[in-house]
């Protein structure tokens, strides 16, 4: 079989590095990559990239977490997000029953209609 370049089966395809044109025209593309796969089904080619990992609350420039605890919320101080005591209502449910205990300024999605209550 002789090699036909990726151009000849995809034209009007580009084919980039990091958003630029490659040079030359790629015969192969090769994926590279912890976790990366590809399969193919007949013609269809699936590539899979997994996402980086999310990065922990303090590792963010404008989050500061000191010794947190139990029933704490993140609040914007004029500068940067700390954690701090959560005040009384203001809750949010997505469930299928009404919370047990509502208090003023809470609010339940019912998780089977989609019918908001605040």
């Amino acid at each position: 079989m002789a090699t036909k370049k990726i151009s000849e089966f995809l034209p009007g395809v580009t084919v980039k590095d990091e958003g630029s044109n490659l040079t030359t025209t790629p015969v192969s593309i090769d994926f590279v990559g912890a976790g990366v796969t590809a399969t193919n089904t007949g013609d269809a080619v699936t590539v899979t990239v997994p996402l980086p990992p999310a990065p922990a609350l303090d590792d963010l420039t404008d989050v500061t977490i000191t010794t947190p605890a139990n029933g704490q919320v993140l609040k914007y101080n004029g500068s940067a997000w700390v954690n701090a005591a959560g005040s009384a209502g203001g809750g949010f449910y997505y469930q299928a029953t009404a919370p047990g205990s509502p208090e003023v300024g809470d609010r339940w999605v019912n998780s089977t209609t989609g019918v908001e209550y605040s």
